[in-house]
């Protein structure tokens, strides 16, 4: 697949544009192989684009969000990728959205398997 540069005149077309673009993608796989999986950036500049995604007309309970990384604090903690996923994709996730966290309590040596074995078996479409 060849990349396409699309050019956007703010940031509220931006996010319109995305949201288009990767509620196109979870509806493909959702209707090739009755399910989807994304894998989210954390930090603060995706926030919008979770806001605006949430509200698309999507089965979600046949969507597994998850993380591609994780700052491993708590999910009530300001910096937790986790945190942000629930806050932005919270009507997503009341929706019936599968959420796979990264943290769980105690070191991360001990955590890191727990996390590898989540997810290992999922297959992302975007």
């Amino acid at each position: 697949m060849t990349p396409q540069i699309k050019a956007f005149p703010d940031r509220p077309s931006l996010w319109r544009g995305l949201t288009d673009h990767l509620t196109a993608s979870l509806q493909a796989a959702i209707e090739a192989h009755g399910s989807a999986a994304i894998a989210l950036s954390g930090g603060t500049t995706p926030g919008p684009l979770y806001e605006h995604l949430a509200r698309a007309p999507l089965d979600w309970s046949k969507v597994t969000l998850a993380l591609v990384d994780e700052r491993f604090v708590p999910p009530d903690n300001p910096g937790s990728n986790e945190g942000l996923v629930r806050r932005t994709l919270g009507p997503a996730l009341a929706q019936g959205a599968r959420f796979l966290p990264m943290y769980s309590p105690g070191d991360v040596a001990s955590a890191a398997p727990r996390a590898d074995a989540l997810y290992a078996p999922i297959s992302f479409d975007v």
